[in-house]
């Protein structure tokens, strides 16, 4: 068994280097995770000053709220979360920054200037067994105040605040199925307390070694992943040794079925995983998550997409998607740290039940806020796409390859220069891949689209010049996947093309991008065997 035991980062010779700002984010980058907060005082361009505190959400986005605005709402009547979201807004120094996080009341009612809050696995482990509480009370003792699990919002806040006040001692506040609260003077001893009191969770509970299993077959999964690939998202394939220990057990896979270890979990990785062991397994997910979401038509919110995010395939791994590359690795993590819960967890594992879960995916703030983060970030015309581009190297092929990604597309970058493949997909980042082939060699081919498939699930756009390789990998891989894309042709029509094919070509020059552009997108379905 091991306690996978976290040990502090906190370098001395880089902190005493930074800003209280830097600091800040120094601190976050440590946590890795949750919420964090520093309060202190600013002056503002007409030379006022006040009393800020900075909240530092889990996507590294800050906001500075006015405390001298919300410090009295700690003894307030019960706000709605209307109600409380309406002050944090009200309190925002500017409104240009994000949206202040739901936690923000807790973390201003808290007195002290450092505050983290985060969920971590130890101590979900320990709040996912039936005695959980119990357990912790008997590790920490006096050291720490429980209270109840509840969902974030100003109940919650005055209730956090109250357990601060009634006992100064305490070194956290323990939210069960939700996280800690460490609060201090000094970042350092607040992060510190934060990996000691994790280790403690994780020695209670310490992570049993589970049988290894024999490496995945690559491409059965090349070949599976389209078709679980649900439209307009990235699929992450992952096929890591704990990943294929626990998906070979049948009694883990029974256990990850019946639920997150957080309620949290579900806005990342739904209430459940779907496991595959047939073809019928994702229609039954979507209909069996289609009754589950009926019930959140009470509130007058639209059931969410039936698909899941995250599937089990046992003897080869677990799939996660997202509209973006960082969505699906999101989903990944949080779910490879569910994992290890249940396997801490044992028999005890004791999930959230289904009525926990629902009250947090459609929780009304939730969703408000999710469609305000939407109109905010308005992504653009591609984003869940993924585009084949060959020839990536040359001049067209690298317009294609910015002018996508600028617009949300994650690209396979096809060439055989392999440095200006190793350049190029460096300039991208994240949401490239890369892989040597020769467009005129059908297995080279072929294999880029399975090295396509496994990287991100399928394809919707393909670039090329019309290689007739390179058309019939696309049209197999757009049957496997069950939606069909595009092919946008680099110069002349080529002959014959597959009837069931949607190809089109650009022979012009100055307007290459506006040609290209329009042709991947959805308001060109309807044009086939078109020369632009």
């Amino acid at each position: 068994m091991t306690t996978q035991s976290v040990t502090s980062r906190w370098q001395d010779s880089v902190a005493r280097k930074l800003d209280e700002p830097e600091l800040h984010a120094y601190l976050a980058e440590l946590v890795g995770s949750g919420t964090t907060s520093l309060k202190r005082v600013v002056i503002d361009a007409l030379g006022r000053r006040s009393n800020v505190i900075s909240m530092r959400a889990r996507e590294g986005d800050v906001t500075r709220l006015r405390l001298d605005d919300l410090e009295p709402l700690a003894d307030y009547r019960k706000l709605d979360d209307n109600e409380a979201m309406a002050f944090a807004f009200g309190a925002m120094v500017d409104p240009r920054e994000i949206e202040p996080p739901i936690e923000s009341l807790a973390h201003a009612f808290v007195p002290d200037r450092w505050i983290v809050e985060v969920a971590a696995e130890g101590l979900l482990a320990l709040s996912s067994l039936p005695d959980g509480a119990a357990r912790l009370l008997q590790i920490f003792g006096s050291e720490i105040v429980l209270v109840g699990d509840q969902r974030p919002g100003h109940a919650l806040a005055q209730e956090i605040a109250s357990a601060r006040r009634s006992n100064p001692s305490a070194r956290a506040i323990v939210v069960l199925r939700f996280g800690y609260v460490f609060f201090g003077a000094d970042p350092r001893e607040v992060y510190e307390t934060f990996c000691e009191f994790e280790t403690r969770c994780r020695d209670a509970l310490p992570l049993p070694q589970i049988p290894s299993a024999p490496a995945a077959d690559r491409g059965l999964a090349a070949k599976l992943a389209p078709s679980l690939r649900p439209a307009g998202h990235v699929l992450v394939w992952d096929d890591s040794d704990a990943t294929r220990a626990f998906v070979n057990q049948p009694h883990l896979v029974a256990a990850a079925a019946l639920g997150p270890a957080s309620p949290r979990d579900v806005a990342v990785t739904k209430r459940v995983p779907c496991v595959m062991r047939d073809a019928e397994d994702l229609s039954l997910y979507r209909a069996e998550y289609e009754s589950y979401a009926r019930a959140a038509s009470r509130d007058g919110l639209p059931a969410l997409d039936p698909s899941p995010r995250v599937m089990l395939v046992p003897g080869l791994g677990v799939w996660t998607t997202g509209r973006s590359y960082r969505d699906a690795l999101a989903a990944r993590e949080v779910f490879r740290r569910t994992m290890r819960i249940i396997v801490r967890c044992g028999k005890a594992w004791a999930p959230c039940s289904p009525e926990e879960s629902l009250r947090y995916e459609y929780w009304p703030l939730r969703h408000e806020r999710e469609r305000r983060r939407q109109e905010r970030d308005r992504p653009g015309a591609f984003v869940g796409r993924v585009a084949w581009i060959g020839h990536a190297t040359s001049p067209r092929g690298r317009a294609a390859a910015d002018l996508l990604t600028r617009q949300g597309a994650h690209v396979m970058l096809v060439d055989g220069d392999v440095d200006g493949l190793r350049e190029l997909g460096g300039s991208i980042g994240a949401r490239a891949a890369a892989v040597r082939c020769r467009l005129d060699d059908e297995r080279q081919v072929l294999e880029s689209f399975r090295q396509c498939a496994l990287a991100f699930g399928g394809v919707d756009i393909v670039i090329c010049h019309g290689e007739r390789f390179v058309m019939d990998a696309a049209h197999s891989l757009f049957l496997e996947q069950g939606f069909s894309g595009c092919v946008i042709v680099d110069g002349a029509m080529p002959e014959a093309p597959p009837a069931a094919l949607r190809v089109n070509a650009i022979r012009t020059d100055g307007a290459w991008d506006a040609a290209l552009e329009f042709l991947a997108s959805d308001r060109a379905a309807a044009i086939q065997h078109v020369t632009l």
